[in-house]
């Protein structure tokens, strides 16, 4: 559960925080660089070819405060826990009853 808690913790928020801004951030950059009108019109129906000020800002404070907060805490609260556990559990091969 310890292993768990530590992998959950590296990779969940990159996951949660970080991925779906790149992604959105890749998907309005390659929107950009249509040059036929035709493909702009059939596109923005779709989503939108820009961002606007606002989503750039939550974007950023998704990817450079969420992320690394977040994979800092819960790998420190999962070290923590991996200590503690080493502190309660018997040595290894050692015979208790």
């Amino acid at each position: 559960a310890d292993v768990q808690a530590i992998l959950g913790s590296l990779f969940g928020a990159p996951v949660v925080f970080a991925y779906p801004v790149l992604f959105y951030f890749a998907l309005t950059r390659r929107n950009r660089s249509f040059t036929s009108e035709q493909q702009i019109t059939t596109m923005k129906k779709k989503i939108q070819t820009s961002m606007n000020w606002k989503h750039t800002i939550i974007g950023v404070v998704f990817l450079l405060v969420c992320t690394p907060l977040f994979c800092i805490l819960g790998t420190t609260g999962a070290i923590a826990s991996i200590i503690q556990n080493i502190g309660n559990s018997p040595l290894p091969f050692s015979c208790q009853k």
